[in-house]
């Protein structure tokens, strides 16, 4: 009996001790975060917290808070002073670098900082922005929602469709592996919009070169399979067709993989017509043309990009991630002096399977 009630009485103190959890209403609560360069030794950084406003027809508006410090973490201690609140990081769903922050400091330190706070999910989106982190998000947009609420909306249903889905897990797994580069969506303003103008690309942790939105969709179906999207082709007599992708897969094989290895890409799309002018689609030998056209200017485009890739000896695509997993013995240090060098063939194969009504 006295055991029993020396438990309830130390169960009852130590609850008395534990601080209360701290209301909701009492936090302010950051949605997206931005980094911006001010010079090699400082950083500016802005973090936008939702803020509802009184009266019969409240909205959530943004607030934003600045600041410019010489580390992550110092400047997560200077916008606590400027706070009514305490500013909490748990809701992050976005973090924006500024184009010449990537390029000239690069965004490890500020990105590792959110990978290891364990409140934020590894799961934030991540972007580079054209111009300046703090512009994007403290412009006023005529949207309902946050900034941080359309920002988030707009990369995740582009990477429905068009880019591959980048978070900070992602990122950092890229970063670390061996054969593969980093990469995420790069954003700019055009007028009251945001916009994807396409993928940014990484050596290591800094922004080198950038692949345009027209593109994107391209290097999406190189890089995994892909389900969504659309795209455009221009035939013969300036015609065009825009052709919905049904399905695609993409499968990567090497051969003579550590002496003068050669290396192909094999791409497989299944397609539809979903809209053209003046093109006989019922005939059989014109949906054949089509698929030539499709194939061939996927093929050229496909290996322009990967030339690219390998002019910057930067490896987006983790073409040497997947020759590892191919390869006893595989030896980076070979692979990385050769990958400039590396014959790599693009294969399309295209079939284009039903078409719907067009003009």
């Amino acid at each position: 009996m006295k055991k029993w009630l020396i438990t309830c009485l130390s169960v009852s103190v130590i609850a008395g001790c534990s601080p209360s959890p701290p209301i909701l209403e009492d936090l302010q609560f950051v949605q997206s975060i931005g980094y911006d360069y001010v010079d090699k030794n400082s950083i500016k950084g802005s973090v936008s917290v939702p803020v509802i406003q009184s009266g019969m027809n409240s909205q959530t508006k943004s607030e934003i808070f600045t600041a410019v410090a010489h580390t992550s973490k110092d400047f997560g201690r200077i916008i606590q002073s400027q706070s009514q609140k305490p500013i909490e990081t748990g809701r992050l769903g976005v973090a924006l670098y500024g184009k010449e922050l990537a390029n000239k400091k690069g965004i490890f330190e500020m990105l590792d900082s959110i990978y290891r706070d364990p409140r934020i999910s590894k799961e934030v989106h991540l972007a580079v922005v054209e111009g300046k982190a703090y512009e994007m998000l403290n412009y006023r947009y005529p949207i309902s929602d946050t900034t941080s609420k359309y920002l988030i909306g707009l990369i995740e249903q582009n990477a429905e469709q068009y880019l591959p889905k980048v978070d900070v897990h992602t990122f950092m797994y890229q970063y670390f592996g061996k054969g593969m580069d980093p990469f995420m969506p790069l954003l700019r303003r055009e007028g009251d919009k945001i916009q994807v103008k396409g993928i940014a690309l990484f050596k290591g942790d800094k922004y080198i070169d950038y692949i345009g939105f027209k593109e994107a969709f391209l290097f999406k179906m190189l890089y995994e399979d892909s389900k969504k999207g659309f795209f455009n082709i221009k035939l013969d007599n300036d015609l065009y067709v825009s052709i919905e992708n049904i399905s695609s897969s993409v499968n990567y094989k090497v051969r003579k993989s550590n002496m003068n290895p050669k290396f192909s890409i094999y791409l497989k799309l299944k397609g539809r017509v979903v809209e053209g002018t003046r093109i006989p689609l019922g005939n059989k030998n014109k949906i054949q043309s089509i698929e030539k056209e499709v194939r061939y200017n996927i093929k050229k485009r496909g290996q322009k990009m990967v030339s690219q890739f390998q002019k910057l000896k930067i490896d987006p695509l983790g073409i040497g991630d997947r020759v590892k997993s191919q390869t006893r013995k595989f030896d980076f240090r070979n692979w990385e002096d050769q990958y400039s060098e590396i014959p790599i063939e693009l294969n399309v194969d295209v079939q284009i399977t039903q078409t719907m009504s067009v003009e």
